[in-house]
């Protein structure tokens, strides 16, 4: 029984450190706003899938809001199996935003912050900025101006 037991919070712990792991890659505040809303995990991807009007192929995920009304940014985090697939998924996404005619985005010209490559894009009154490190994918959404503030606090 003590073993089963025992053996039930480590996975509790497991899970915990799960949980904590994709929440340390979301600042507490960003652009001076404070965290409105955090969701993780099989909630999050279906956000990310909904968006997509697909299922994307992620191994977590997480999404994080900023501010209230129309200052609300935010930021989706995807996890690939590994950076090549995490390459190929950011690549794909920007090509498929630049090439589509009815895209509410227009792209913006890539840039490098800190050594990462950034593809932004604008509508629908805010910029959107399109990066990968690692095993993680990014969308980030700001108001206009905030790109570079923005990537400093996250990265």
């Amino acid at each position: 029984m003590i073993r089963k037991s025992l053996i039930l919070v480590a996975l509790l712990l497991v899970v915990a450190a799960c949980d904590d792991a994709m929440k340390r890659l979301f600042p507490e505040t960003l652009l001076g706003q404070p965290m409105t809303e955090y969701v993780h995990g099989e909630d999050a991807l279906a956000e990310v899938n909904k968006l997509h009007g697909k299922a994307i192929r992620a191994e977590d995920g997480a999404v994080a809001r900023y501010g209230s009304g129309d200052e609300v940014s935010e930021i989706w985090i995807s996890r690939a199996a590994d950076g090549r697939e995490a390459r190929r998924q950011a690549g794909k996404m920007v090509h498929m935003m630049y090439e589509n005619p009815k895209s509410p985005f227009q792209y913006r010209k890539r840039f490098d912050f800190e050594g990462v490559p950034v593809y932004p894009f604008v509508g629908m009154g805010k910029s959107h900025l399109v990066f990968f490190t690692g095993d993680l994918i990014y969308w980030v959404t700001v108001p206009a101006g905030d790109e570079r503030q923005a990537l400093s606090e996250i990265l």
